[in-house]
């Protein structure tokens, strides 16, 4: 209808309520990214953890305990254990004595940095032998 200058609008066609609406819907696909964008960024953050977890267990060798086995071997459980907390690489020792290799080779003890020794084996082999650290 037209009054004068005016022009009255129904309800139905408002184009500010319609604007509403769709603002409406778009807060909404907006909260559904927002959380859809978070999820992932925590899936990734997870991920990261425990390739770093995992990293750590396989270039550090730990203080003792057994050695993780092969895959194949290990259990439903197992799995899941190694999964979230990383192998397990004990240091290696050895048993072996130096006379076992020849009879004129010996133990040495090679002091270091901030007192840790460094175990070594000695033989001598003349001019230019190498110091084999065990």
């Amino acid at each position: 209808m037209r009054r004068g200058r005016r022009t009255v609008i129904t309800r139905a066609r408002c184009p500010v309520r319609r604007g509403v609406e769709l603002f409406r819907v778009r807060s909404k696909a907006k909260r559904w990214l927002g959380m859809g964008a978070l999820i992932v960024t925590a899936a990734f953050a997870g991920l990261n953890a425990l390739a770093f977890n995992h990293a750590e267990a396989m270039l550090h060798f730990s203080d003792g305990g057994p050695r993780t086995t092969t895959p194949e071997r290990l259990g439903f459980l197992a799995r899941v254990e190694v999964l979230l907390t990383g192998v397990n690489i004990p240091r290696p020792v050895s048993h072996g004595l130096p006379s076992e290799l020849a009879p004129d080779c010996r133990a040495l003890s090679v002091p270091g940095p901030s007192g840790i020794a460094l175990a070594s084996w000695y033989c001598n082999r003349g001019n230019g032998t190498p110091l084999i650290p065990r």
